[in-house]
């Protein structure tokens, strides 16, 4: 089991890698080509990112909540009825009560992380898409000349 979360993990990460490697040099030779279409790409990118690490991080959440609150239910940790690894020491009692209490603290944390998280991300975006579009806009003038004038 340990084995196949290693190498998905591993799969996972090389793929990321060479996906915003392929990322990186279509945004370059896009930024020299239409920077407003660049910007708008990134903004579009960074929404899909901050929505899957929203995603992902409340599923975590989610999960060291439930598996918390069962076992404060059950008094034990591992609860009752989880699967354990051979050897695995199985804490009950208050000891138990306070290892599930501060799984459900920490999965409340994650939630907040979540949220502001995906919401700086998104934020990085909306202010990168600004930035190109407004490079791309100041471009368009002659020197010393502005919009306004």
């Amino acid at each position: 089991m340990v084995a196949l979360v290693v190498v998905g993990g591993t799969v996972i990460a090389w793929l990321g890698t060479e996906w915003m490697e392929a990322f990186s040099q279509r945004m370059t030779e896009l930024t020299a080509r239409d920077p407003v279409r660049a910007a708008a790409e990134i903004r579009e990118q960074m929404r899909t990112f901050a929505v899957v690490n929203g995603t992902i991080l409340c599923a975590l959440a989610a999960f060291l909540c439930r598996y918390g609150v069962r076992g404060i239910r059950t008094k034990s940790m591992p609860p009752a009825g989880a699967w354990v690894l051979r050897g695995r020491q199985v804490r009950t009692g208050a000891k138990a009560v306070r290892i599930s209490q501060a799984m459900v603290a920490t999965g409340v944390v994650l939630v907040f992380l979540a949220v502001a998280s995906s919401l700086v991300i998104g934020r990085i975006g909306e202010q990168l898409a600004q930035d190109g579009t407004a490079r791309q806009h100041a471009g368009s003038f002659p020197a010393g000349k502005s919009g306004g004038d």
